[in-house]
């Protein structure tokens, strides 16, 4: 119930900020870990627990090699060009969406965004 508000939260949130209709829309518990950490992929001891914070995602396909992304919780909107990310020094939140995007970059995760 609560996730189906939080889509239609981020599907409002996505059409404010771009003025158009998101492709998709999903929205993941967070969690903290009480005991380990990082050590799940590891093969460690974890004991990770969903908390009452969520993230919500809602994006579409864009025809060239920017990405744009806006926070609704910082009131910040960071344009991104894939093409010179390298040569781009980003010292804030943008760096974690770098690196997702960068990883899916030619995998095909991205056919389902045609």
């Amino acid at each position: 119930m609560i996730e189906n508000q939080l889509i239609m939260k981020g599907k409002e949130a996505f059409q404010a900020a771009f003025d158009d209709d998101p492709k998709c829309v999903s929205a993941a518990p967070g969690r903290v870990n009480l005991i380990g950490g990082h050590t799940d992929y590891n093969r460690g001891y974890v004991l990770p627990v969903a908390i009452d914070r969520h993230t919500v995602v809602a994006g579409r396909r864009r025809t060239d090699q920017e990405i744009v992304v806006h926070s609704q919780t910082l009131a910040e909107t960071i344009r991104v060009d894939l093409s010179t990310v390298e040569q781009q020094q980003n010292t804030s939140w943008i760096e974690y969406v770098i690196g997702v995007v960068s990883a899916l970059v030619g995998e095909t995760l991205l056919v389902a965004w045609s």
